[in-house]
């Protein structure tokens, strides 16, 4: 599914389609007949139509109808539950998505240099938020590819809700790194978002083998096992919350994820993207061990 920060640059970048600065203004004008005719030429449902072009001229409201998809917000049909409302939300949101790239790589291919960059950025940061939520373009169409098994922002919203839920005291380090991944991601910068991906699951498994130590032992973690991700894995190993083979498979995607040079058979954006889905799915991992072993200690 899109994500709400992709959703946000879709109704943004969409929403540029159908805006003009005129001539002593500074502010765009929205001009919903654009819209209109847009959306009737791709085939779009006469009710997305007949919302559009009863607009304002102004580019804001057009820009929360379409974030407004993704909460289910602006399909109005009181017996539908919120569920519905987002499914569909969800399925018009991609349609936009492709409808999109595929107008921006047209305009691209006939616009004139001063006005090329602006469109090619605007068409790679729309590429890469896809692509974080695990969608492909390819020959003009938009591919689902591990969307279905991995949902980028939920996975995301999980790490922190068991980080929070297990106490750990560096919350907000992981939120940091979380967060650089996808942004160095979408500005391109292949080895940072790795970088901050490797920093994520290194931060993760450093605080769940501090926690277990004080929670099970009541001691600290010694300093020179924290400050080793190989101690802090051999440490999670001793005390049963992970196996070899686990350990040694953390420690192997740890070590891929230090060496971030470009492979000659995948392009550099594939390796960021599958890199940091490996990262938060084991950080994921060892959280949910360390969940369960502190809960049957407490029970």
């Amino acid at each position: 599914m899109l994500s709400r920060q992709t959703t946000l640059n879709l109704a943004k970048t969409l929403s540029s389609f159908f805006q003009v600065i005129t001539r002593g203004h500074t502010t765009p004008t929205f001009y919903p007949f654009r819209a209109y005719d847009f959306l009737y030429e791709r085939g779009y449902e006469p009710w997305l139509m007949n919302n559009v072009r009863g607009m304002s001229a102004f580019p804001r409201r057009f820009q929360e109808y379409i974030m407004q998809l993704h909460t289910g917000e602006s399909i109005s049909a009181a017996d539908w539950s919120w569920e519905q409302r987002r499914n569909l939300g969800q399925r018009i949101l991609t349609d936009l998505a492709e409808d999109t790239l595929i107008e921006l790589d047209k305009q691209i291919r006939s616009a004139q240099p001063y006005n090329k960059e602006r469109l090619l950025q605007q068409f790679q940061q729309l590429l890469a938020h896809l692509e974080l939520d695990g969608y492909l373009f390819r020959g003009g169409k938009l591919y689902i590819t591990e969307a279905t098994v991995f949902d980028t922002e939920e996975a995301t919203g999980t790490l922190l809700h068991l980080v929070n839920l297990l106490g750990f005291s560096n919350v907000e380090i992981i939120r940091h790194h979380l967060n650089l991944a996808d942004e160095h991601y979408t500005a391109g910068k292949w080895d940072d978002s790795i970088g901050n991906a490797r920093k994520v699951l290194e931060a993760i498994t450093q605080e769940a083998a501090a926690a277990h130590s004080l929670k099970v032992s009541g001691q600290p973690l010694a300093q020179r096992i924290y400050d080793s991700p190989r101690d802090v894995r051999d440490y999670l190993e001793s005390v049963g919350l992970l196996v070899t083979k686990e350990k040694e498979a953390i420690a192997k995607v740890y070590g891929l994820m230090s060496e971030t040079g470009g492979h000659p058979y995948m392009a550099e954006k594939d390796q960021a993207r599958l890199m940091r889905h490996l990262a938060l799915t084991l950080a994921e991992f060892v959280l949910l061990r360390l969940q369960g072993k502190l809960t049957a200690i407490t029970s």
